[in-house]
């Protein structure tokens, strides 16, 4: 049973409960010694799975400790590829058999037998693999100390719905001992504030109508199809990204820096630059240890073409086993070989693409931006659908059943009430939505102009005091939890 779920329902959203325990752990952490920082950590990550899955707490253990000992004898033996192979396919056959399994069973009905997927598999498998491999190809030491090796797998925070940091800044960070950072804390504190805006005000607020739509599209008009879609692409983003801004937040209090995880993705001036503002721990993985490992963009032009494919095929497929997820990644691989390069690449993922603009620009960029924001949107159908004869039936009613007439307005605005309260609830959504956008292009124009660190954290602040009043006045009630947690 998750206790969390339990306790949201009470108290109205799983964030703030989750908010809640971590500030608390971070609350101790700072009262403990600076040598027991990290076996504080260690526990309160056992106590964190167990409470929100206690069936599983013993595969995560399992496989810490495994995987821990097979870094060890990469780290001190010379190992061939058949045997990193047999080592590293034990960890990701796990993860494909939960995966698999559940998509098999849920996809067939067969309620005989039950597979639940255990709570953060794929983060956590995601982050011993890239360990295993950074070991293997001599990148880094082997981690010889276990707590700090198991804080780095099982890091709370992180481990709904990431980001998937990368082992060496993490361990390096352990190993010289968690202490406050008065920069890092206010950057955190700034972090959960803005994520919590995009949580509990924007997405939660979405979400009914966003279920009520895609629950059953042929009742609905065009335009509520439409609009369905457009506030599922919001959602999505803020649910996601205002979690990772969290977790990251608690992270940066607890004295550790962490990559950003999205860098204002529907800002993109086409799908290739999306990909490296969209949940960029993750992209970052699948480059490094899919698709350079096939080869790359370093070979013929019909290989570049498959090994983009296989590398979104199998983004697809992480989500999800299922016909819809394949073509979503598939989706994206076309898009992204049918976008425009880079004159240059950026070294940091975390770096704005070279192409990045400022408001003396934006009307150049508006009609990629607005193409990249509807290419995005088509293929988040094919992700929030049951299934990929949904989606396309989904896609297709957008269009054939497309109309403004009054009738179809008043169907697709006042959904849920026949009077206005529906219309108070659209205007203040939009409202939200609004500030979030001033707020996304005035950073993006900052960042662009390489405005200074004190002018940027006297803005961030400004803007932390607009979102606090928000949640207060929006954001409080809900029963909403994480979308991205069941991946």
């Amino acid at each position: 049973m998750n206790v969390f779920n339990e306790l949201g329902i009470l108290l109205g959203s799983d964030i703030f409960i989750f908010l809640i325990f971590c500030l608390v752990a971070v609350a101790v952490n700072y009262i403990l010694p600076v040598k027991l920082r990290n076996y504080w950590i260690f526990a309160v990550g056992i106590v964190f799975y167990a409470l929100c899955d206690l069936r599983f707490l013993a595969l995560i253990a399992a496989e810490i400790v495994a995987s821990f000992y097979a870094g060890l004898y990469f780290g001190r033996k010379s190992v061939g590829k058949k045997k990193l192979i047999f080592i590293t396919m034990i960890f990701a056959g796990i993860l494909v058999f939960f995966k698999f399994s559940s998509a098999v069973i849920s996809d067939f009905d067969i309620d005989i037998i039950k597979v639940a997927i255990p709570i953060g598999i794929s983060y956590y498998t995601f982050r011993i693999l890239s360990y295993l491999f950074d070991v293997y190809k001599k990148k880094r030491e082997a981690e010889e100390d276990f707590v700090i090796y198991a804080v780095y797998v099982s890091f709370f925070p992180h481990l709904l719905s990431g980001p998937i940091a990368r082992s060496e800044g993490m361990t390096e960070r352990l190993h010289k001992g968690l202490r406050y950072d008065k920069e890092l804390f206010a950057r955190g504190i700034i972090l959960i504030i803005s994520g919590l805006f995009k949580k509990s005000v924007i997405a939660d607020r979405m979400s009914g109508y966003v279920n009520l739509v895609f629950t059953n599209p042929e009742y609905y008009p065009g335009l509520a199809l439409w609009i369905g879609a457009i506030l599922y692409t919001i959602q999505l983003y803020c649910d996601f990204g205002g979690y990772s801004e969290v977790a990251i937040g608690i992270t940066n209090m607890f004295g550790m820096k962490c990559e950003s995880n999205f860098n204002r993705p529907y800002l993109s001036g086409s799908m290739r630059e999306f990909w490296r503002r969209w949940h960029i721990s993750f992209s970052r993985w699948l480059t490094d240890y899919i698709y350079i490992p096939l080869g790359g963009s370093r070979v013929k032009k019909s290989r570049h073409i498959l090994n983009t494919m296989i590398t979104f095929a199998v983004c697809g497929l992480w989500h999800r086993c299922s016909l819809n997820y394949l073509m979503w990644g598939l989706y994206h691989g076309v898009m992204n070989l049918l976008s425009p390069k880079y004159k240059k690449r950026s070294k940091e993922l975390s770096e704005l693409p070279d192409d990045s603009w400022s408001f003396s620009k934006v009307w150049k960029k508006i009609p990629g931006i607005v193409l990249t924001f509807f290419f995005a949107m088509t293929g988040w159908i094919f992700f929030r659908a049951d299934s990929l004869l949904i989606a396309l039936k989904y896609i297709a009613r957008m269009y054939t059943s497309f109309s403004l007439s009054m009738a179809d307005i008043q169907n697709s605005v006042f959904i849920f009430t026949s009077d206005m309260t529906s219309a108070s609830y659209a205007i203040v959504l939009f409202i939200m939505v609004l500030i979030l956008l001033v707020k996304e292009l005035q950073d993006e124009n900052m960042e662009a102009m390489l405005t200074g660190e004190d002018i940027v954290f006297r803005h961030q602040v400004r803007w932390t005091g607009v979102f606090v009043v928000c949640i207060i006045l929006f954001g409080v009630i809900g029963n909403a939890s994480f979308l991205y947690a069941g991946y």
